[in-house]
């Protein structure tokens, strides 16, 4: 026997049942599988029938877009000028729409192409998977891991693509983390530990100087978990970060925002952690006006740095007890503040 497996997608009217369209997608010999590579439908097949798949349905959905045959501003007949094809990518694969061009002697005309209508050519999920994968990955990367998903290279993929989205995106939610409705909060804490950190990141062009980057981490005491001896977790955090060179002032009102977001009050306690650079503490003290109290703590490792730095004009006989001091520290991290 000598079987074979075809696969069909078919358009029907669900009313009376009525075949309206009948496709044939694909259509593939059932052989013996040498190997594993030969066992079932490949990834390239995978995707091409997804893709033709895809071209049926939407084929018919576009034709609703010019169901009407009356001008909507001055109910006369409309004229058919023809079809007219629009791009439109999906998640994996990318499709020419066909759309009717509609005219009207009073002068309306239809939106011709599907960025037209919904304002993008591009899916959603297909922008999600973009912006998840260039923040973890160089854009190249991206670029890269996206492509080979879909089997093929596609325009819509490319670095530059990544890379403008990216940048629209991190714009969008830094206009919104600014302004004060996103501050509201429905809950209200007593305690919040903020967290701040900075580092320099080279530019790409050769030359040019790196520029500096600040993160603040806002969360509760409660939600740091420990996952195992050497390892905790967060449970629930917020994270704002600029790179601006504005003298500070975007990430402090960030900061600010993001404390009022996870539930700080003028009656909350918050704890500020940052490793002792000197610009991370201006950040973390503009939260001072806005809560109950403010307790800077520097991170244990600096700590320890102070202490090693000092033991040599430590007397002989007092650097045991210097020593175990330092370990004895940790039991009054919250009502310590170390001067730098």
């Amino acid at each position: 026997m000598n079987l074979a497996v075809k696969y069909f997608a078919q358009v029907y009217d669900k009313d009376s049942g009525n075949v309206v369209e009948e496709n044939l997608l694909y259509e593939k010999l059932i052989n013996f599988a040498k190997s594993i590579d030969d066992f079932g439908l490949r990834h390239l097949e995978q995707i091409n029938l997804i893709g033709k798949s895809q071209d049926t349905f939407i084929k018919h959905q576009a034709k609703l877009f010019s169901d009407d045959d009356s001008c909507p501003n001055c109910g006369r007949k409309l004229t058919n000028r023809g079809v007219y094809y629009s791009d439109f990518h999906d998640v994996l694969t990318d499709h020419s729409v066909g759309i009717k061009r509609l005219t009207c002697t009073c002068g309306w005309h239809n939106k011709q192409s599907i960025k037209a209508i919904f304002g993008n050519a591009q899916h959603p999920e297909l922008l999600k998977k973009q912006l998840i994968t260039g923040s973890d990955n160089s854009y190249e990367k991206a670029s890269s891991s996206l492509n080979s998903e879909s089997g093929t290279e596609r325009s819509i993929n490319n670095a530059s693509t990544i890379r403008k989205k990216l940048k629209k995106c991190g714009t969008i939610l830094g206009e919104i983390k600014l302004k004060s409705a996103w501050t509201n909060s429905k809950k209200t804490f007593d305690e919040l530990v903020a967290e701040a950190d900075g580092g320099h990141i080279q530019y790409i062009e050769k030359g040019k100087h790196s520029f500096e980057e600040m993160l603040t981490t806002i969360f509760r005491p409660e939600d740091l978990k420990a996952v195992n001896n050497n390892r905790n977790e967060l449970k629930n955090k917020i994270c704002v970060g600029s790179a601006l060179s504005d003298k500070q002032v975007t990430i402090k009102q960030l900061t600010i925002n993001a404390c009022k977001k996870m539930g700080m009050t003028e009656n909350t306690d918050i704890i500020a952690l940052s490793d002792g650079a000197k610009n991370c503490w201006p950040v973390l003290e503009a939260l001072a006006p806005f809560c109950k109290s403010f307790t800077t703590i520097l991170d244990w490792f600096h700590v320890g740095k102070h202490f090693t730095s000092r033991e040599s004009k430590i007397p002989e006989e007092l650097k045991e007890k210097y020593n175990k001091a330092k370990w004895h520290l940790q039991s009054l991290c919250h009502t310590l503040k170390f001067e730098l």
